[in-house]
């Protein structure tokens, strides 16, 4: 029987999950110090992320978009990821979707945005770090 030459899934290991769970964690709370070179440490060279408020290709880009949501959109918040589903590999990549929830915390604790997060993991020097992260966020209209 011949063999189909493109990659067939591996399940990843318990051990990968948790290290991908632990990344989006680390991704947050470096968003929330407002810690620019942990931020950074969570993307591959070349990652892109892709979002309402920006576009950013590479860790050049990601540092200068970073840098300007900071000061406004992101200081004094709680970044949380829940609902993780996280797939299997595929040529060295790992989708995982996962819901966006931000607190304020300067002031009374409230949602102050929701959305949805569709990445594309790759391991790199043994760590896993994304590729390509999408966040499309919860847009609530005024009634």
């Amino acid at each position: 029987m011949k063999q189909n030459p493109k990659s067939i899934d591996m399940p990843l290991k318990i051990e990968d999950k948790m290290e991908i769970s632990e990344l989006l964690s680390r991704y947050n709370l470096a968003m929330d110090c407002n810690d620019l070179d942990a931020w950074l440490e969570t993307w591959n060279e070349d990652g892109i992320l892709i979002a309402n408020f920006g576009e950013a290709r590479g860790r050049k880009q990601l540092a200068d978009l970073m840098t300007s949501i900071q000061p406004s959109f992101a200081s004094g918040k709680r970044h949380m990821s829940s609902n993780m589903i996280i797939g299997d590999e595929d040529n060295g990549n790992v989708g995982v979707i996962s819901y966006l929830t931000v607190i304020e915390a300067r002031k009374q604790p409230s949602v102050v945005a929701s959305g949805v997060y569709k990445d594309i993991l790759k391991k790199d020097d043994d760590k896993w770090r994304f590729t390509h992260r999408r966040l499309e966020v919860d847009l609530v209209e005024d009634q």
